[in-house]
């Protein structure tokens, strides 16, 4: 139960004896819109008789909100002062925002009205105390607690805080505390730091989830930027990010795509792979182009290519799509790139290689797409500036014993 006026007088839990606690007051009003400002009960405080009445009231453990801040409140008992010897009253009770517990006696009076509500405080229940009374039972006691809504869900109270550690390890503190981590829940922090790379959130201590773009996708370094407001919602495993990243240019239109063709390749000097190489499927006649990349050593091949006016820096989730003619086993692709800028030597190092798990042939003539892999490319990679690709097949760590077909790689970031 919560909030009530009683509708019955009649009613066996209001007597038509208490016929006052079905009149409408003037702070039933009060209550209600501090509870639409955010002031009231969010858990727990319900005001019962004693097993024995006498003149006090129990009062259940619970939590409360007042000016924002969340108070916790220990169950115990309230004090009811000796009722009127010739009319009745209403009293209060209430908690304020330091957690204390107490009752606001009202004024006797033939039709007696609740009293002010104390400043900074939580209406918990009014107690009807007729006069001459010498004990408080259930039907004197009408449950006042209103639990707030509208004005935490509007100022963001429930889902936004401020993040301060400064690091990639993102932590916020809400009020009131999510008591666990549910699939669906949404929540917004300002980001302290700019992330250099994979970034977790912590939400309460309820402990720290990866955050992840485009569904599946690690964060790059600068996805989010300090002060940026970062909205997350959790997947039942990690939280997916739903805000722009700050990587991406404003009005860039999000993703951007580099496509490395097996027909725009060529084989390096130093161990090169076959091709470029027309090969036809032969019961639809399907053409298509393939760098061949066989057994015998790490075979490369190379590109170069621009990057687009969008690509902000970060780094290149990478697939490769290859098949082959015959056999069995898998494939390991790797990669490495660099970029360069306006007189800067060519002959540099490219940045680090990288590749995806090996990739196991599914079946000969069929299409394979690998799994992701994130590249960082080498130099200081900005829109506009060539890049440099070398693309190898390290036949150390696979096991299909023929040539592999490489068609095209695609890239986002």
């Amino acid at each position: 139960m919560s909030f009530e006026i009683p509708n019955d007088p009649a009613a066996p839990v209001h007597p038509a004896a208490f016929a006052d606690q079905a009149e409408p007051d003037a702070v039933d009003w009060d209550i209600l819109v501090a509870a639409l400002k955010g002031d009231g009960v969010i858990s727990g405080c319900a005001v019962t008789a004693q097993g024995t009445p006498d003149m006090t009231v129990a009062v259940a453990s619970g939590t409360v909100i007042i000016a924002g801040a969340t108070v916790a409140v220990s169950g115990g008992n309230v004090t009811i002062t000796a009722a009127d010897g010739t009319n009745p009253r209403f009293d209060l009770v209430v908690v304020n925002n330091a957690g204390t517990k107490s009752a606001v006696a009202g004024s006797p009076n033939a039709n007696a009205c609740l009293p002010a509500i104390p400043a900074s405080s939580v209406v918990l229940a009014a107690i009807y105390v007729p006069a001459a009374d010498t004990d408080i039972d259930a039907n004197q006691i009408i449950d006042k607690r209103a639990f707030p809504l509208a004005a935490p869900i509007q100022n963001g109270t429930y889902i936004y805080a401020a993040d301060s550690v400064g690091t990639d390890a993102y932590a916020i503190t809400l009020a009131p505390a999510p008591a666990a981590y549910a699939a669906g829940q949404a929540f917004n922090f300002k980001a302290g730091t700019a992330n250099t790379g994979a970034a977790t959130l912590n939400v309460n201590g309820l402990g720290a989830k990866t955050i992840l773009k485009q569904n599946d996708t690690a964060l790059a370094t600068g996805d989010i930027e300090a002060g940026q407001i970062v909205t997350v919602v959790y997947d039942g495993t990690n939280f997916q990010m739903l805000s722009q990243l700050a990587s991406t240019p404003a009005g860039g239109g999000g993703t951007v795509f580099l496509t490395l063709l097996a027909g725009d390749g060529r084989g390096a000097t130093t161990d090169p792979c076959d091709g470029p190489l027309q090969v036809e499927a032969g019961t639809n006649d399907v053409d298509y182009i393939v760098l061949d990349f066989d057994t015998a050593a790490d075979e490369n091949a190379i590109w170069v290519r621009v990057l687009p006016p969008d690509y902000a820096g970060g780094t290149l989730s990478v697939k490769f799509i290859w098949t082959a003619g015959s056999g069995s086993g898998t494939v390991k692709w790797m990669i490495k790139a660099r970029a360069y800028a306006d007189d800067a030597a060519i002959d540099q190092a490219y940045g680090t290689a990288v590749g995806p798990a090996a990739d196991t042939l599914l079946a000969a003539g069929d299409v394979h797409i690998t799994d992701a892999v994130a590249l960082t490319v080498g130099g200081t990679p900005t829109a506009g500036q060539p890049v440099m690709f070398k693309v190898y097949r390290d036949v150390s760590e696979d096991t299909l014993a023929v040539d592999a077909r490489l068609i095209a790689i695609i890239m986002e970031e």
